[in-house]
C-alpha cells in the first residue's frame, strides 16, 4: 500500500508524529527522572530535541519520497502521473518513472549493422515490480528514492529478446515482456 498526499500535509503529519514520540520520550523521563536530580533531565532535555530534529527530518527527507509533476508512480495496482507534487508514503514496493520515461524509455541501439530506435514502456504494473525489482534502486524499508535503472534493465533483460524478435519489431509490430512492451523503428 502507498499513500500520496500534498506536501503540506504531510509536513504536518510529520510534525505530529515527531511531537508525540518526542512527548512520550520526555514523559517517560520526567517519571524515570522523578527519584533522581533534575541535573540529568536538564542533560538530557537537548540529546531529545535533537532527536526529534533528527526524527523529523528522516520522516520527511529519507523515509518518504517525492513525485513531481509529471512523474509516473507504479504500484502493484496502478500507474498514476502526478499532476502536482506528492509525498510518497510508502508502505509497500512502488517504483516512480522520472519525467524523462513518460512515453518509454528510448535507447539507439545497433541491431545486425543498423541504427535501431528501441522503446520500451511499462503496461503491466504489477508484473514490472514483481520481474525487475533488482533494477529499482532505493525502494528499502528505511530509505526510498525509488527510480527504475533502465540502462540496466535493457542490456541485462530485454536487448537479448529484442533482437531475437527483431524482423517483427521492425515491421511494426510488439514484444509483450513481463509488464513492459518494446517496439522499435529502424533509423538509418
Amino acid at each position: 500500500m502507498i499513500w500520496t498526499i500534498t506536501p503540506w500535509i504531510f509536513y504536518v503529519i510529520c510534525a505530529i508524529v515527531t511531537l508525540v514520540i518526542g512527548g512520550a520520550v520526555a514523559y517517560a523521563l520526567h517519571r524515570a527522572g522523578a527519584n533522581r536530580s533534575k541535573r540529568i533531565e536538564r542533560m538530557l532535555s537537548p540529546l531529545l530535541a535533537v532527536f526529534m530534529v533528527g526524527l523529523f527530518f528522516y520522516l520527511s527527507f529519507s523515509f518518504a519520497d517525492r513525485l513531481q509533476p509529471g512523474e509516473q508512480l507504479i504500484t502493484a495496482d496502478s500507474l498514476e502521473q502526478a499532476q502536482e507534487t506528492k509525498a510518497i508514503i510508502p508502505l509497500g514496493s512502488y517504483a516512480v518513472l522520472d519525467n524523462v520515461y513518460a512515453f518509454g524509455y528510448y535507447k539507439n541501439d545497433q541491431w545486425n549493422g543498423s541504427d535501431v530506435l528501441v522503446r520500451v514502456r511499462v503496461t503491466g504494473e504489477e508484473a514490472f515490480l514483481e520481474s525487475y525489482d533488482q533494477y529499482i534502486a532505493g525502494n528499502g524499508i528505511f530509505f526510498n528514492h525509488s527510480r527504475v535503472r533502465f540502462e540496466e534493465a535493457y542490456e541485462q533483460e530485454w536487448q537479448a529478446s529484442a533482437k531475437e524478435a527483431e524482423s517483427r519489431l521492425l515491421d511494426g509490430g510488439t514484444l509483450k515482456l513481463d509488464g513492459v512492451t518494446i517496439s522499435a523503428e529502424q533509423t538509418q
